[in-house]
């Protein structure tokens, strides 16, 4: 994991990690932009962007393609190769579950479909994590009421999938009859130094998400295992693994809507299995500040 100040991207405006990474003469337009930041797309070249509400706001900034390089080197404390993996998937992890994601010129492996290195790296999205927040308590029982089967919350990038999963293990692993809960963290971006200290919380940061699962159920005996954005059949297979262990699983998944996410084989052999006892699709509501649940229980939907 990469290191910088923790809890900088609480504050409203620009957060000050920024002022530690960009030249001082780009700061003043960026400084101009108030509100809660959630992203700072930053680009060689062409004008860069602060997402705050939902809402993108232009801002004349331009890197230059020698201070791109400086910066990406900055966050990658001096050693680009230590994370040349992860770069070539798209992403870098800060400490603080501050994401950022990367693209550039890909070359490609000669055989297969890996990426021997990212080149020229275009784009950087820096995006800061909300305030671990008491949103989903009105889930609560219903996630309850499902267990041991567990459930899939799914959403478009950006909507607040893993802030709300942040919260819902805050919820299953305090209060007065905690779970053991486990967070498996594959890209180290759901621990952001937030959760209580009387959490009974265990973090799998950094494990392939399949591998940590089955940590999870057969050497944590956790009770309750959350998952951030299972995607593949490995990882599906993982998920159903653990839930013939009779832990449940709650975990998130990109979609826009239930139809196109059970469209895909590794989530309709889970719903075949019966893993998830509800499917909770979530959007913002109106002030961007909660989340609105469409919740269908497993038996009412057909594949």
């Amino acid at each position: 994991m990469l290191h910088t100040p923790v809890r900088t991207y609480r504050e409203s405006g620009m957060p000050e990690i920024v002022r530690l990474w960009l030249p001082p003469h780009l700061l003043p337009p960026l400084e101009e932009i108030g509100g809660q930041w959630e992203e700072l797309h930053l680009r060689v070249g062409r004008c860069c962007s602060v997402t705050v509400g939902g809402e993108n706001r232009r801002v004349e900034v331009t890197l230059l393609r020698e201070e791109m390089d400086a910066l990406l080197l900055k966050l990658c404390r001096g050693s680009l190769y230590a994370h040349r993996q992860s770069i070539n998937q798209g992403y870098l992890s800060l400490e603080g579950g501050i994401r950022v994601g990367v693209c550039g010129r890909a070359c490609p492996e000669e055989e297969g479909e890996g990426l021997l290195a990212v080149r020229d790296v275009d784009a950087l999205c820096i995006r800061f994590p909300r305030p671990l927040r008491t949103v989903g308590g009105e889930l609560i029982p219903r996630l309850r009421a499902g267990f041991p089967s567990g459930a899939l919350i799914y959403a478009p990038p950006g909507v607040g999938k893993t802030t709300l999963l942040r919260a819902l293990a805050q919820h299953f692993a305090g209060g007065e009859s905690p779970m053991r809960v486990c967070l498996v963290d594959s890209r180290c971006e759901l621990n952001d130094g937030g959760f209580l200290p009387d959490a009974c919380l265990s973090l799998l940061s950094g494990y392939p998400k399949g591998q940590g699962i089955e940590i999870a159920a057969r050497s944590m005996n956790a009770q309750l295992i959350l998952c951030d954005e299972i995607g593949n059949e490995r990882e599906a297979e993982a998920v159903m693994a653990a839930a013939n262990c009779g832990v449940p699983i709650l975990a998130t998944a990109h979609a826009a809507t239930l139809q196109q996410l059970l469209s895909r084989p590794g989530f309709a052999a889970l719903h075949t299995a019966g893993v998830f006892a509800s499917y909770v699709g979530i959007r913002r509501r109106t002030g961007k500040t909660d989340y609105t649940y469409d919740i269908r229980p497993w038996k009412d939907v057909t594949v």
